[in-house]
């Protein structure tokens, strides 16, 4: 009986210690501490995020911290101690609230590209801009970023390109992209051509401005074919039913040049490599990415006349995305040049040739500084043409 009470007491006195997942947690945070101290954000994320995987929440975690408690029992041979737990002392395990003060500051650091835009010298009343951002799909992964891209660009459109007339849309059907650009069928002729041909009475050779932010996608059953996907393509139909599901890029370029203008920027921020930017993973049904045939991200354009193009990325890569400053990686660094950055020589005006040099550079210089998958800007056009003239 007596050791029984003895085991009792030992048992209402030892405190439970922490789990071995909350020492390994605790001190994976810890390291987190020393990284965010000294401004090394990237590590303390990295230790941060394992962190995370032992225990998930807030709160402190309670550790013995190696001194025995004793207590004290007279016995028939005089006095005899029982070491009946450790001494615990409560440490603090915060990482949520933590990395909410690491993007925070993260984000403080990055440069607006939501302020300060520029004023165009010109208000070009006879211009016309279409703006699409698909974010939200029904099957596939989703393009974070895709809706915000969009509405900034169409502030720049507005503000810094100086246009009129910028009409956006978000998250649109395949049954949109025909009714926007159009088909073989109808001769090319949606409501964006329309819209340049009703301008194009008033004023020879209008400018417009098209911009696409979302998924690509090469097509598995045809080599080299390309296309835009409308957000409620399933992941059957992406692996037969490319040609039906989604818009084609061929289709896209034809209606360019069927455009009655000769004036027309294109900027296309997608990849058409097969997988989501972020994760890199397969767009498609248990069809590896690797092992589909990506087109060149702008040799389908090589018979286009009308137009200068820009798009996110080279053949077979993905398009990152900036989540720090909630863009993609190129519609940030697009907009940044056209802030006023990419105009080298100082003299208020953007040339393509100037916004594509510097959009190259900085997207290389932040891919090879945070290790993000290879990413290269493609221009074809005419460079030295003006897209941006600023007022002082």
């Amino acid at each position: 009986m007596k050791i029984i009470n003895i085991i009792s007491a030992l048992l209402l006195c030892i405190t439970v210690p922490a789990t071995a997942s909350e020492e390994k947690a605790l001190n994976e945070f810890n390291k987190a501490i020393k990284a965010y101290k000294t401004k090394d954000y990237k590590s303390a994320e990295s230790y941060l995020k394992s962190a995370l995987k032992y225990k998930s929440s807030d709160g402190n975690i309670e550790l013995a911290n190696g001194k025995p408690s004793y207590r004290w029992k007279d016995g028939p041979r005089g006095k005899e101690r029982y070491v009946i737990g450790m001494t615990t002392r409560d440490y603090p395990y915060y990482p949520n609230r933590l990395a909410a003060d690491i993007k925070a500051e993260k984000k403080a650091l990055i440069k607006s590209i939501a302020i300060n835009i520029p004023k165009s010298q010109k208000n070009k009343e006879n211009a016309f801009g279409i703006v699409i951002g698909n974010a939200n799909y029904d099957h596939i992964e989703n393009v974070d970023f895709a809706v915000n891209d969009a509405k900034l660009v169409k502030k720049y459109v507005e503000r810094t390109l100086g246009y009129e007339n910028v009409d956006m849309k978000s998250n649109i059907s395949q049954v949109d992209f025909q009714t926007l650009f159009g088909n073989k069928s109808n001769g090319y002729r949606g409501k964006i051509y329309n819209m340049v041909a009703a301008l194009a009475e008033d004023e020879s050779n209008p400018e417009v401005f098209i911009y696409y932010s979302g998924h690509g996608s090469p097509d598995p059953s045809r080599p080299g074919e390309s296309y835009f996907l409308p957000t409620e393509i399933s992941r059957a139909n992406m692996n037969s039913y490319m040609d039906t599901a989604a818009y084609s890029t061929s289709d896209f370029y034809a209606s360019i040049n069927r455009l009655p203008t000769n004036n027309v920027t294109v900027i296309v921020d997608a990849c058409f490599s097969g997988q989501a930017s972020g994760s890199g993973n397969s767009l498609f049904e248990n069809i590896s990415a690797g092992s589909l045939v990506s087109p060149e991200t702008v040799d389908f354009s090589s018979n286009l006349k009308k137009a200068e193009v820009m798009t996110s990325t080279s053949r077979n890569q993905v398009s990152n995305w900036y989540p720090d400053a909630e863009h993609s990686l190129f519609t940030y660094h697009l907009l940044s040049g056209l802030q006023g950055d990419a105009d080298k020589n100082k003299d208020n005006k953007i040339s393509f040739d100037e916004l594509s040099a510097y959009v190259s550079r900085e997207v290389r210089l932040q891919y090879t500084k945070e290790d993000l998958p290879k990413q290269d800007p493609v221009f074809k056009g005419n460079g030295r043409r003006v897209i941006a003239e600023l007022k002082n």
